[in-house]
């Protein structure tokens, strides 16, 4: 069981570092700007950008290791 766990998150870090961008980025947009919580917007622009960046990041290493 634990062995399996570690292999859900060898493969699925870079979408909860994701997660994590969207919720600190709406909670700074919500608490410093007082605008409502929303999906969308520059939280997920980034955490997208973000996300693919690392993907992109990890096949070119394994094409190439």
């Amino acid at each position: 069981m634990d062995e399996d766990r570690k292999e859900w998150v060898r493969e699925y870090w870079p979408f909860l570092i994701g997660v994590v961008i969207i919720v600190v980025g709406n909670l700074y947009v919500l608490l410093v700007h007082g605008e409502d919580w929303v999906i969308g917007g520059p939280p997920l622009v980034l955490a997208v950008i973000v996300v693919l960046a690392i993907e992109f990041g990890r096949s070119i290493y394994a094409r190439f290791a």
